[in-house]
């Protein structure tokens, strides 16, 4: 289960379009006429301290999209669905303004985690399809040595 690989089933890499001129920048994220939205049940922005690990994180049914208005993220995701091709697999995936400006559309049952890689924190958007239910989600219950992967 050390594979790292650049695509787990079912997450999406949706380039993004940016506004900019010399006033500033319009960021778009998701519109509801998207192919790839599914439905709205909250949105949330997250502060990760630069250099700081967010892992592991696990949701039963909530479908996440993720960008990165604000600094440089690495996201890692994991994928532990046993009835998956992708069984195993880890991608790794970078997240920023500049470079690497993408909605990535995480499906229930993959295990997740990010890390703030830029000298400044960065700021985390995730629009969910389902309202936060402590219940859905889980952030122990994996043995983190089962993921083979090594935050640098």
């Amino acid at each position: 289960m050390d594979k790292i690989k650049q695509n787990i089933n079912g997450i999406k890499i949706i380039p993004l379009r940016q506004i900019n001129d010399e006033r500033g920048a319009v960021y778009h994220v998701l519109n509801s006429t998207d192919s790839h939205f599914t439905k709205f049940g909250e949105a949330y922005f997250s502060k990760i301290n630069s250099g700081v690990v967010k892992a592991w994180k696990y949701h039963k049914e909530m479908t996440q999209n993720f960008s990165v208005p604000y600094g440089k993220l690495k996201l890692v995701c994991f994928d532990s669905r046993e009835d998956s091709a992708t069984y195993g697999i880890i991608t790794v995936l970078f997240l920023d303004p500049d470079e690497n400006y993408n909605l990535i559309q995480v499906p229930p049952k993959i295990w997740y985690g990010f890390q703030c890689i830029s000298k400044q924190d960065c700021l985390l958007l995730n629009i969910a399809d389902i309202s936060h239910d402590p219940y859905e989600s889980m952030s122990e219950g994996i043995n983190s040595s089962s993921i083979k992967y090594k935050w640098r």
